[in-house]
């Protein structure tokens, strides 16, 4: 879903919105600054980084603000802000890996970490595919669809924050012979 949004969105602010070519990468690495902002208030807060599932769940909706926000980025204003929430993307996916490490059984981590990853690369990697199809479309259906796609996710990750029991490592239950 976040792949949707980010994939053409150079593109999309270039054609949909008028941005000169050279804006756009200064107003990517805004994206970084939310990154570093969002990371350290997460860093920072005891309830915050004592349920990291509820975090990932707010960076999750951070990006799906921003995408939303890119639809009405015509002012530059809403450009910057749209720019530095995409940050909350770049904090989920680290928090998420964290979380499924301290979630998995010992002996499965490798493999719940592998399987995580894969499925992440793929959707990288079909989205610029997907994206693509839908801007010849309309421009703003790639992202109308990543925000779709993200306000489901951010309820079940909220949901499982809700059942999170932080600072319990899962462990596998002894088998007998």
């Amino acid at each position: 879903a976040i792949g949707l949004g980010t994939s053409l969105l150079p593109i999309f602010l270039h054609e949909a919105h008028g941005y000169r070519e050279a804006i756009i990468p200064p107003l990517t690495a805004l994206t970084a600054v939310g990154s570093i902002v969002l990371s350290t208030v997460i860093a920072r807060s005891k309830r915050l980084s004592a349920n990291p599932l509820r975090s990932v769940s707010g960076a999750v909706f951070l990006a799906a603000v921003s995408f939303a926000l890119f639809l009405s980025a015509g002012l530059l204003p809403l450009a910057l802000l749209a720019m530095t929430l995409r940050g909350g993307f770049f904090v989920a996916w680290p928090l998420y890996n964290a979380v499924l490490g301290e979630r998995s059984p010992d002996a499965l981590r490798p493999h719940t970490y592998a399987l995580g990853e894969i499925l992440a690369g793929t959707g990288f990697v079909i989205a610029p595919i997907v994206a693509g199809q839908l801007y010849g479309i309309d421009s703003n259906l790639p992202i109308i669809l990543a925000v779709a796609m993200l306000v489901p996710l951010i309820g079940i990750i909220w949901t499982l924050s809700r059942h999170s029991h932080t600072g319990q490592s899962a462990t596998v239950a002894p088998t007998s012979g």
